[in-house]
């Protein structure tokens, strides 16, 4: 009885062991590689299903995104071709300022100088009702209102120029010329007026001259004013003399007074638009301010210079220099 119960407590015993090792053996999953298999099968199914998914997607946003880029292309096409106009808009209303601008300067000028003209007529016209004339004074004053008068004409030409031809305001009509035969013609023309003012008026031109290029209408615009000022601003019984002469590479003309003179402030914007100089006697027309800076101006265009020598009390020398030779001359030498 005793190897019996032996028997079987050791038979129970191996059960129980036997029992412990297989649970252990399971909860270690030794037994469950036909389930993992399905497992990690279905994971794999799985992760294919999501990758196709993916690819669709990645394909979906790759498309938008061409599309995308395609409008953003587009648009910028777009941007460039707008900012190519306002740029072109904005070149376009700054050179039309530029042509109004150009054109009221002009204007401004040519209309001064009709006045200038229009002015030395009247007192020709008065001289020849006040003063006791000999007959050949007063064919002199005949023969400048008639010169006079053309300068008028030709002013009056170049403003109907100007309106049929925006895009040559300011051109200047260049040509070989003697300096000289400008200064005697406007000379000649103030003659008679500054006798009637006891004005003592003298020229002193240089004849050897060499020929220059400019443009005619312009220079006598330049040395009728010069002249004009200094005869008609000049006080009784003084002096004015016109000289021309060659300094280096430039042809230089000088118009000399004894008059009132400039302060030194005066000298300074003595060239700028609408500066009227005090020197002015009473009784005279009314000044613009403009005359010296048309004369600056044409000069500039004629790349040549202009100044002043004025001490208050002392007198004035208005003069300006223009080059013998410039490009323009240079360029017409080479087509010959």
């Amino acid at each position: 009885m005793e190897i019996n119960f032996t028997i079987v407590l050791l038979g129970i015993t191996a059960f129980a062991i036997f029992m412990a090792i297989f649970f252990v053996m399971r909860s270690m999953n030794l037994f469950g590689e036909k389930n993992s298999t399905i497992s990690d099968s279905k994971e794999i199914d799985r992760l294919r299903d999501e990758n196709v998914l993916l690819k669709d997607q990645v394909a979906f946003y790759q498309m938008h995104k061409d599309r995308v880029e395609f409008k953003v292309a587009d648009l910028e096409k777009t941007i460039k071709s707008l900012e190519d106009k306002r740029k072109n808009l904005e070149e376009t209303k700054v050179k039309l300022e530029d042509l109004n601008r150009q054109k009221d300067e002009l204007f401004a000028s040519i209309v001064h100088d009709i006045k200038n003209p229009v002015s030395t007529i009247r007192s020709f016209v008065n001289l020849l009702k006040s003063y006791d004339l000999t007959s050949k004074e007063q064919s002199n004053i005949m023969q400048s209102i008639l010169s006079t008068s053309s300068r008028i004409y030709k002013l009056v030409e170049e403003v109907s120029r100007v309106i049929s031809d925006d895009k040559n305001i300011n051109k200047t009509n260049l040509d070989f010329d003697q300096l000289n035969d400008v200064v005697e013609s406007i000379f000649s023309n103030y003659e008679v007026i500054a006798k009637s003012k006891n004005i003592k008026f003298e020229k002193n031109l240089d004849r050897n001259l060499p020929l220059i290029m400019f443009d005619q209408i312009k220079l006598e615009q330049v040395i009728d004013n010069l002249i004009s000022n200094a005869v008609k601003y000049s006080p009784k019984e003084t002096k004015v003399v016109v000289q021309t002469f060659q300094n280096e590479d430039y042809v230089v003309c000088e118009v000399k007074d004894t008059g009132y003179g400039l302060s030194q402030e005066e000298i300074i914007k003595a060239f700028e638009k609408g500066v009227v100089l005090n020197n002015k006697p009473k009784g005279e027309d009314e000044s613009t301010g403009d005359g010296l800076w048309i004369v600056k101006k044409i000069v500039e265009q004629h790349k040549g210079r202009v100044w002043v020598k004025s001490k208050l009390g002392s007198g004035s020398t208005f003069a300006f220099k223009l080059p013998i030779k410039n490009e323009e001359e240079i360029e017409i030498k080479k087509g010959l």
